[in-house]
């Protein structure tokens, strides 16, 4: 009898060691999963901004991300920007990430196109069901304005929709979860034109639909995305004194000729824009260290 219930109780009492034991090392998987997520809310965060094009079936039903006005006014028309600003965090997690603008000192407090989210209830803080990293922050807006734009003629004709060359930009303001904040800028050109010479899909030219500005063609070029990482390499440029927007221009007001556009071409205005943007970035950041 003593043999046969040593014989039985043997098995179970290994089968109810290795169900403690498969316990134990769940509950402890478990506990490291937590604890290292939780570290991961803890560490200094580390991003990487870039553009994502729009899928065909998003523009043709008009689900555009933003979209940029034509000219500085509310009445004008708009074109959907073919791309989606997105961030995603390498290291650490993206507590807060806004959009706002600066060049021109226009009027704002804080943000313009991204606001505190309104929430219908009090959530619930319950341990994190992810890693602080895991996910991508993408924005909705508003139309964009230019905050700079020059016409060209062609040829020196009468002809004063020839050219057209807007330039766009936002601060991109990402803070950790442990308050450290970068200050991102992106900037980019939208070319308009009613030569046919420029209409080529290869150079990335699109028609516009009829009736919806004075231009025929248009094409989303020269975008830059600068990270605070990026001006160590560019110090040169940032310390040396632009040109202000109305020599770039050529003229004071917009709505002018700009010779410079239209002997120059696209490419040399562009230029001296990132320049201008790369000095304007480099004092927006030294002001933010030199006053916080």
């Amino acid at each position: 009898m003593d043999i046969s219930f040593k014989a039985n109780i043997i098995p179970l009492v290994s089968a109810a060691v290795a169900i403690v034991s498969l316990f134990v090392a769940t509950r402890s998987l478990a506990q490291s999963k937590l604890s290292a997520r939780l570290a991961s809310y803890n560490a200094r965060g580390s991003y990487d901004v870039f553009l994502t094009k729009d899928s065909q079936f998003k523009r043709y039903f008009g689900n555009a991300n933003h979209q940029v006005k034509i000219y500085s006014s509310v009445m004008s028309g708009t074109i959907d920007f073919d791309y989606e600003i997105n961030i995603v965090a390498m290291n650490g997690g993206i507590y807060r990430a806004q959009l706002f603008e600066n060049i021109e000192k226009r009027e704002f407090i804080g943000i313009s196109t991204t606001g505190p989210e309104l929430r219908t209830s009090i959530p619930k803080h319950s341990p994190p069901k992810n890693y602080a990293n895991q996910g991508r922050v993408s924005f909705y807006g508003t139309p964009l304005f230019p905050y700079f734009s020059a016409a060209g003629r062609e040829n020196n004709t009468a002809d004063e929709d020839a050219i057209q060359l807007n330039r766009y930009h936002q601060y991109i303001e990402i803070t950790d979860f442990c308050g450290n904040t970068e200050i991102w800028y992106l900037a980019f050109s939208l070319h308009l034109s009613n030569l046919e010479s420029d209409f080529n899909k290869a150079n990335g030219w699109r028609a516009l639909a009829k009736n919806s500005s004075p231009y025929k063609y248009y094409r989303f070029a020269a975008v830059t995305i600068v990270s605070p990482k990026d001006l160590p390499k560019n110090l040169d440029a940032a310390l040396t004194p632009q040109q202000p927007l109305e020599e770039i221009r050529g003229s004071e007001e917009s709505w002018q000729p700009s010779t410079q556009l239209s002997d120059a071409g696209w490419e040399a205005m562009n230029n001296k824009l990132k320049l201008y943007e790369m000095r304007e970035y480099y004092r927006f950041i030294k002001r933010i260290k030199d006053n916080l």
